[in-house]
């Protein structure tokens, strides 16, 4: 299980896991999450690059985009089915809204395909410094 409590302006990569993340009070945050359940409450305008075996779920949050997964790594085949995450069975798209019962989805949307991240490689990525030197 994983939680991620209170984080602003960030981007975050959780590769494949078997467990649920859940995240709380995160605002204009990026995410790129593979994993078995997803909840968030509190969240606002977060943005979820999603794989989620089961229906992802909001709660108390707004302005929420998804998309489909868009990472990879070295070995990530490997981890998506040591965690038993079948690429086929994807269901990011199928958010559940506890505070939206007539299904407007005035919380959330999906990300046109054309407004989406491209492949995200956290270990390949390069950061620069101020001065200039790769880390």
């Amino acid at each position: 299980q994983v939680q991620i409590d209170d984080v602003a302006d960030s981007k975050i990569f959780i590769g494949a896991s078997s467990e649920s993340i859940f995240i709380r009070d995160c605002t204009n945050c990026t995410f790129t999450i593979a994993c078995k359940q997803l909840r968030t409450r509190d969240c606002n305008d977060c943005t979820f690059y999603l794989y989620c075996k089961t229906q992802p779920i909001i709660e108390t949050s707004t302005r929420m985009k998804f998309a489909p997964f868009n990472g990879d790594y070295p070995g990530h085949n490997k981890a998506m089915a040591d965690a038993n995450l079948v690429s086929s069975q994807n269901l990011w798209h199928a958010i559940f809204d506890f505070n939206d019962e007539n299904k407007t989805h005035k919380n959330w949307s999906c990300l046109k395909e054309n407004d989406r991240d491209g492949i995200w490689n956290p270990i390949e990525q390069k950061t620069t410094r101020n001065c200039g030197n790769e880390i």
